[in-house]
């Protein structure tokens, strides 16, 4: 997810000047037009273009598709989301961390500040480590608030991107312009593989163009998404890297589902794919229209993928799209009621707990007052999709 970090107090950012951490990520390009996005989608291979069960889905109730097309369905559930089970059971949304940008900080979720949040996962015992810029915070399940302490990346400097643990406990970390990074329980720190402008000053060959996002397969094999490059790469426990997959168009979050499969939000491509493991890439759904632009994801015990585009989307298995939140009309700040009368902000990183409930990442600036934190998305009883 592309967010930059401005608004920081002028303190903090004249440090992160001195330090070479005040990074925004890359702006977003123009989204594509529709016609640019049926042709680069008619050019894919056919066994790599479509599931049998895709949806090709408008953000626009008004808009039709192009005559020629005729796959095309208006997406489920707009303006009204796709009902849940029974009354009484549509989750609950809630700000579960963070107060309003420019507002006191603290030591409990409740009050603590964050000035951009571009990554989160679990670790096994339940803690969420979410990357406040050049900081890693770690939020504890009782509530207390600490912070990842790790070595100094003296020779580049690092800002998060994406993060993910093996089963040893080891957090991995990719920067979108340094590489990849290991931090081992300790904090101590170590290259697995640089990017474009870490080789030089890492001393290492380099790897990756623009290292995304970020997923560890049960292996503990490391997935990274090149976006530049448009590939995923493997990093086997060894440390050999290869190509994973190839044909996408800025792939961004990655995620593993239960059966071991690899997802992919294609951001450009308005995709999410699959990876099988042996390689094999199937489209699951194509979001037509350019303002969706897939970005994060995660996959939910459920079996549903939920997805952020600015707003939360939920695929089920049986391929119908849902979005589970109105879009933002101009407004500023977060509305919390229950999933589907909630609008975000700006809906980034997503997170699940073991208990399946999400995490939600919700950004904004200090120009307008509105809140930066962490909205839980609690399922109550009977609420996952059937």
């Amino acid at each position: 997810m592309r967010r930059p970090l401005g608004g920081l107090p002028l303190a903090l950012a004249l440090g992160c000047v001195l330090v070479g951490c005040a990074r925004s990520k890359p702006k977003q390009e123009p989204a594509r037009t529709h016609q640019r996005t049926v042709a680069a989608a008619k050019q894919r291979p056919e066994t790599e273009r479509v599931s049998p069960k895709l949806a090709q889905v408008g953000h626009d109730p008004h808009w039709s598709p192009d005559p020629e097309d005729t796959a095309y369905e208006p997406l489920v559930g707009w303006p009204n989301p796709k009902p849940w089970p029974g009354p009484g059971t549509a989750p609950v949304v809630s700000t579960w961390a963070g107060s309003v940008i420019g507002g006191p900080g603290g030591n409990t979720r409740e009050t603590m500040l964050f000035f951009g949040i571009y990554a989160m996962t679990f670790d096994a015992a339940g803690n969420l480590y979410v990357a406040d810029g050049p900081r890693i915070q770690v939020i504890a399940p009782n509530g207390a608030v600490g912070e990842f302490k790790h070595a100094t990346l003296e020779a580049v400097s690092f800002v998060p991107t994406s993060m993910a643990f093996d089963h040893q406990g080891n957090l991995y970390a990719t920067d979108y312009q340094a590489g990849l990074f290991k931090f081992a329980p300790n904090g101590e720190a170590s290259v697995v593989a640089a990017g474009k402008f870490g080789a030089q000053a890492l001393h290492q060959p380099q790897q990756f163009e623009r290292a995304w996002g970020l997923a560890v397969d049960a292996a503990d094999n490391v997935y990274v998404s090149d976006q530049e490059a448009n590939v995923i790469k493997r990093i086997t426990p060894a440390g050999d890297v290869s190509t994973f997959a190839r044909g996408f168009d800025e792939p961004e979050g990655l995620a593993f589902d239960g059966g071991g499969n690899l997802l992919v939000a294609d951001h450009r491509a308005n995709c999410i794919q699959r990876v099988s493991p042996s390689g094999q890439v199937t489209t699951l759904i194509r979001l037509l229209k350019g303002n969706i632009l897939p970005a994060e994801l995660a996959w939910h015990p459920s079996g549903a993928i939920y997805f952020s585009a600015q707003q939360l989307y939920r695929l089920d298995p049986d391929g119908t799209c849902t979005v589970l939140s109105p879009a933002n009309q101009g407004t500023t700040g977060y509305i919390g009621h229950d999933l589907g009368h909630t609008r975000f902000l700006n809906a980034g990183e997503i997170a699940v707990d073991r208990a399946g409930d999400l995490y939600v990442s919700d950004f904004g600036s200090n120009t307008n007052g509105s809140p930066c934190g962490i909205r839980k998305v609690a399922f109550q009883a009977g609420s996952w999709p059937r």
